[in-house]
């Protein structure tokens, strides 16, 4: 009998009986002791609660905004007139500019003086619409150094044709001094244009004599500034006065009840306050104050 090769790699066992390899044991695994995090109730409050806040806002500047087209649109009969004023006298000082050449009498003084015309009021209804287009941008504007004098003033330019085509006589009381203070120039405009308005639509009953505003400014007693508009109107019973400022309450047959609850909102988010209350001798003051910058306007 033939003995059986030997192994090289071991040579004490013979090739032909070598044992078969042995598949290494498996270890089992290893539990984690370590327990999962629990989830963090506080900062999902605070997240919700940070998106709410947001969606809050979000919707305020939607509400500003959507009250200020239809104020806007409201007005867009006295804004037509106010826009065609310039444009009809950029016409008439063409066709004075063409009959002069059709005569033969070019004088270069009289023409420069008709072209002076003409670009003076391009830029009048460049300005219009320039102010118009603000109005309409939707969202929040930087607030600003303003002077509420030239900012009562600016308004009331716009709302000139309104005045005269209602018949309400207009008197201003401002300050003497400049009165500043950091706010948003369109949202503090929607608020006067708004008391404006609603003064006027307090008085279409009365006679054209009797229909008169008074808007004023003034520095607060508490230090802040103070505008108010004075209508000579019939008022408002005083069960009412609380609710003019809630959001969809109006006593006009047309109206959205938007416009007095907007207005509270913006003077709210810039730290002031507005009200209304009777006059003693008939019609409503509406009041709003807001925090003086302190400081002179360059």
């Amino acid at each position: 009998m033939a003995r059986p090769a030997l192994d090289f790699q071991n040579p004490a066992m013979p090739r032909s009986i070598a044992q078969p390899q042995q598949a290494p044991r498996r270890l089992p695994r290893a539990r984690s002791t370590t327990a999962a995090p629990a989830p963090d109730h506080g900062a999902t409050s605070a997240s919700e609660s940070k998106r709410a806040q947001l969606s809050a806002v979000k919707r305020q500047q939607e509400m500003t905004h959507l009250a200020r087209v239809a104020m806007l649109g409201g007005l867009s009969g006295a804004i037509a007139h106010e826009l065609n004023q310039p444009l009809t006298a950029i016409l008439s000082n063409a066709d004075a500019g063409r009959l002069l050449i059709d005569r033969g009498r070019l004088d270069p003084s009289e023409l420069r003086d008709i072209l002076d015309d003409i670009a003076a009021e391009g830029r009048r209804a460049g300005e219009i619409i320039r102010r118009l287009r603000v109005l309409m941008q939707p969202g929040q504007h930087p607030h600003q150094r303003l002077d509420t004098n030239e900012v009562v003033l600016e308004t009331l330019q716009l709302l000139s044709v309104e005045l005269e085509t209602r018949h309400v006589v207009l008197r201003t009381a401002l300050a003497p001094a400049a009165l500043a203070i950091d706010a948003d120039r369109v949202q503090l405009q929607q608020v006067l244009i708004n008391l404006v308005i609603n003064a006027c639509d307090a008085m279409q009953d009365l006679a054209p004599a009797a229909r008169q505003m008074l808007i004023r400014t003034a520095l607060a007693p508490c230090g802040g500034v103070c505008v108010s508009v004075v209508d000579q109107g019939t008022g408002v019973p005083p069960h009412l006065l609380g609710r003019m400022f809630d959001s969809f309450f109006t006593t006009k047959a047309n109206g959205m009840g938007l416009g007095l609850s907007v207005c509270l909102s913006i003077v709210r988010a810039h730290d002031g306050r507005l009200w209304a209350e009777n006059n003693p001798g008939g019609g409503v003051a509406f009041h709003f104050v807001l925090p003086s910058a302190n400081k002179e306007l360059p």
